[in-house]
């Protein structure tokens, strides 16, 4: 059995820990923050459970990973009904689209448009160098310009011609007007518009698998910085609070530039330049207390549109039925951004303001809120440029190449992934070491090439 330490108390890394520490590995967590879950964490607003931003739980998890959730949340996770509207040229639309909604609510020309171009994917230029160009070909130029392309802009903060063709991979599933229309369909059925989600929050996911891999053996370290990884010959040695911890292996579920700046020796200059010319959408969240039992009956309202800040609007109250305050319910607004902006550096009273004033602006009641709470997230899309993706492959190459140390999940690959994608890789992981504790790394090279073909759920 191997020594195994990993780095990151996120879905991924707890998966991992609990996986490996049952198949008899002695695993060690370090974790920068008081507690787990990573962006997936949970926390209180005014004596209620919210999230970092909105999640949920989807019912595609592999059926064994989604056993394995089922089994140590048991009764406290629910199956839930998915609720959400999209804004569409300044109108509401049922999310997941709904066909009859879609009728109804966009103006005629729009959805003839759309219709019309799901028969015409063969006559539009098939060349796709970039995201736009790629939703155009596939999916009409119409779902480009009013849907696709406008929230692709507020998302990672360039312009779609500016992004890679993989973003459109990862983000799209569709690659015609035809899948759309299936997928339309598949939502228009019970069984495409459920989802689950824990009683007490999404972050009781995280705090569960802590627990469970507590119990079989992992040792948990929180506030537990990592200031310096050497790979030796036959180990991986890592210092975190002054003390010299050794693993045969090292899982990391941090950045690659976080991963190279604590490696001694660091990498050449050139390649910590590669690694920092990757950016990094940041995203701050701003919750709103609201003095009233339900604000909408709508568990999200996604916002792709320009001239607001907002993306997503979630209601956490309407994602469950759990121990919340009958008397008020908070909001989450997730206001996209880069780090040290306007929006970064807006105080709590300005942001409050700012989100108020875009809501009523979708014609969605004044909050009248009493309180706001802010949240900063610094890393949360990775943006895929033209610019930086010979970069972006170097420092790749440089972070999977340090002896004994393996990355995976979300930051460890960059990638923009679900909870069920991130715990798949910590499965595909554990299952990547043979009996003698030794990784096998062509089973885990086929593993990473299965995970380019992860699209985004949202």
């Amino acid at each position: 059995m191997a020594q195994i330490g990993i780095i990151g108390a996120g879905p991924a890394g707890l998966t991992a820990a609990l996986l490996a520490s049952r198949k008899g590995h002695d695993c060690t967590v370090f974790e920068s923050a008081p507690n787990p879950g990573g962006m997936a964490a949970s926390f209180a607003v005014a004596g209620q459970r919210v999230d970092l931003g909105s999640h949920r739980l989807h019912p595609s998890t592999e059926p064994h990973l989604l056993a394995l959730i089922k089994q140590i949340m048991g009764d406290d996770l629910q199956i839930r009904e998915r609720n959400g509207r999209i804004n569409l040229r300044e109108r509401w639309v049922k999310f997941p689209l709904r066909a009859t909604d879609l009728i109804k609510k966009l103006p005629t020309s729009v959805a003839l448009r759309i219709g019309g171009e799901t028969f015409t994917k063969r006559f539009r230029n098939s060349v796709e160098t970039n995201f736009y160009e790629s939703v155009q070909h596939r999916l009409g130029p119409t779902v480009a310009d009013e849907f696709y392309g406008p929230f692709a802009e507020k998302l990672y903060g360039v312009e779609p011609q500016q992004l890679t063709v993989e973003i459109a991979q990862r983000r799209i599933a569709a690659t015609s007007g035809f899948d759309v229309i299936r997928k339309i369909a598949k939502a228009t059925r019970s069984s495409g518009r459920i989802f689950l989600y824990p009683r007490d929050g999404y972050g009781s996911i995280s705090e569960r698998l802590a627990d469970e891999a507590n119990g079989t053996g992992t040792e948990l370290l929180f506030n537990s910085t990592i200031t310096k990884l050497q790979a030796k010959e036959d180990h991986v040695v890592i210092t975190s609070a002054g003390k010299i911890f050794e693993f045969e292996q090292v899982w990391s579920t941090i950045p690659s530039l976080n991963l190279l700046t604590i490696s001694d020796p660091l990498p050449p200059p050139e390649i910590l330049e590669a690694a920092r010319s990757l950016r990094n959408r940041a995203m701050v969240l701003v919750y709103l207390v609201v003095p009233r039992p339900q604000y909408t009956p709508f568990d999200a309202h996604y916002i792709p549109t320009t001239g607001t800040t907002i993306s997503r609007l979630s209601e956490p109250k309407n994602y469950r039925d759990g121990p919340d305050p009958s008397n008020q319910t908070v909001l989450c607004a997730e206001l996209p951004c880069w780090k040290g902006d306007k929006i970064w550096n807006s105080s709590p009273g300005e942001l409050g303001e700012l989100v108020s004033e875009d809501l009523q602006k979708m014609r969605l009641p004044d909050p009248h809120y009493v309180h706001v709470e802010l949240k900063f997230l610094p890393s949360v899309y990775p943006v895929f440029e033209h610019s930086t993706q010979q970069a972006r492959t170097t420092s790749q190459l440089a972070s999977h190449s340090i002896d004994g140390v393996v990355s995976f999940g979300r930051h460890g690959l960059g990638v923009p992934d679900n909870l069920h994608h991130v715990v798949r890789m910590g499965d595909h992981l554990v299952n990547s070491v043979s009996s003698d504790g030794k990784l096998d790394s062509s089973r885990w090279d086929e593993a990473l090439r299965s995970f380019t073909k992860h699209v985004v759920e949202d």
